[in-house]
């Protein structure tokens, strides 16, 4: 099964949630969510996410001590944002109900 190209974006959840970030982490915590979304997860080195947002090591770490709240890690070791896997885990599902539906659909198609 393919993975979802885009994950939905609500720009009022998102002005309130992150008035609080300055637009430097606004722009490192956008890049994250990207970068969970496409890689399924983020890896579980800081390094590592500094080299995906193009921070510096030391200026990324500050960067994440404040957003990195907004992320767990799963017992893989990755980093994930709640809601964006609450939205992964939808997608799934509506995607498996309707494979499910189009096998019926076809069986009973096959079946006349």
């Amino acid at each position: 099964m393919s993975k979802p190209p885009a994950f939905q974006f609500y720009p009022r959840d998102w002005v309130m949630s992150t008035r609080i970030l300055t637009p430097e982490q606004r722009g490192v915590y956008m890049d994250l969510l990207c970068f969970g979304w496409d890689m399924d997860g983020l890896p579980p080195d800081p390094d590592a996410m500094a080299g995906l947002v193009g921070l510096a090591a030391p200026k990324f770490k500050k960067v994440w001590a404040v957003i990195g709240s907004r992320f767990y890690q799963d017992d893989a070791g990755l980093w994930r944002n709640r809601r964006q896997e609450e939205q992964r885990a939808e997608m799934d599902a509506l995607r498996e109900k309707r494979r499910q539906a189009g096998r019926a659909s076809a069986e009973q198609r096959a079946g006349k």
